[in-house]
């Protein structure tokens, strides 16, 4: 539920120039968040084991009564009361009609899906495949670590510079550099080469996900907005259940599943660049034509 409303609140709130930044912005929070909180989890684990979970129920709470009083309500698309289900089905009827006539994001969507097959397999079975190949858990641990480093050190300078290049470019670049960095996986067996292999991925999601967020943002209509972000999240939902028979694929062929993630990660790479024939709306109600 956070996800999309989120989504749909910053694209309200920040003009389309400046949306690659702000989203740039709102994952160097999510990464900062991410890479402090085992630390600090670590920490009130041995001070008292309960305080994690107070913690976090705290702290969440606290983001609740701050969005509570200081955010906008956004865009109001829906006239009649929002929290009729006949209304509910009423409006997601309408956008999924909208939807078959909008091209750029049903590929969009398509492209996403292969890509993030591959990227959940990175927090399920990297852990498996570091342990075969004889890391320590410190080793792992700094491997993805890196991760997070490399994101909040790099990302956001990186994205301001991509604002002047084309955006389905720009992502065919990083799509496919995330399915390489996910192949050699496949074929390293060093702690040098897992940072290696978490390099190249890494630079292909701070190439590909904030100008995802921004690109799918701008093709989302007005009127339909938080449910085509909606449509995005579930593509994320479905893609990380489905992920997780890579780990009865890499009990079966072992690094093998890091070739198929791979080919996976390059086939999304590949659907992002075809051109599509024909025009789709874009926020505002004025017509696009796709640019490839």
């Amino acid at each position: 539920m956070y996800g999309p409303a989120a989504s749909a609140l910053m694209t309200d709130l920040v003009p389309s120039e400046k949306r690659l930044t702000a989203y740039a912005m709102f994952r160097l929070a999510l990464n900062g968040g991410f890479a402090a909180g085992p630390a600090v989890g670590g920490i009130l684990y041995i001070t008292a084991p309960w305080l994690v979970f107070f913690g976090d129920a705290l702290t969440t709470i606290m983001c609740g009564f701050l969005i509570l009083a200081y955010l906008p309500h956004g865009l109001r698309t829906i006239q009649e009361r929002a929290g009729s289900f006949k209304v509910f089905l009423r409006s997601w009827k309408e956008a999924l009609i909208d939807l078959g006539n909008h091209a750029l994001f049903k590929q969009y969507l398509l492209a996403l899906m292969f890509m993030a097959l591959g990227f959940c397999q990175v927090f399920s079975v990297l852990a498996l495949s570091a342990k075969d190949s004889g890391l320590s858990a410190r080793e792992y641990g700094l491997v993805m670590s890196w991760n997070g480093l490399l994101i909040l050190l790099v990302e956001l300078p990186i994205s301001h510079w991509l604002k002047r290049f084309e955006s389905k470019r720009v992502l065919t670049v990083g799509f496919a550099l995330i399915g390489i960095g996910l192949g050699v996986f496949g074929i390293v067996d060093t702690f040098t080469g897992f940072i290696g292999a978490m390099t190249v991925f890494t630079i292909g999601e701070i190439i590909a996900l904030p100008v995802g967020m921004a690109y799918s943002s701008d093709l989302a209509p007005v009127k339909y907005r938080g449910r085509y972000l909606g449509l995005r999240g579930i593509i994320w939902g479905v893609a990380g259940c489905l992920a997780s028979g890579g780990l009865v694929i890499q009990n079966q062929i072992g690094p093998g599943v890091w070739v198929i993630a791979g080919v996976s990660g390059l086939l999304s790479a590949i659907l992002i660049s075809l051109p599509v024939s024909g025009s789709s709306k874009m926020p505002g109600n004025e017509e696009v034509v796709d640019p490839t």
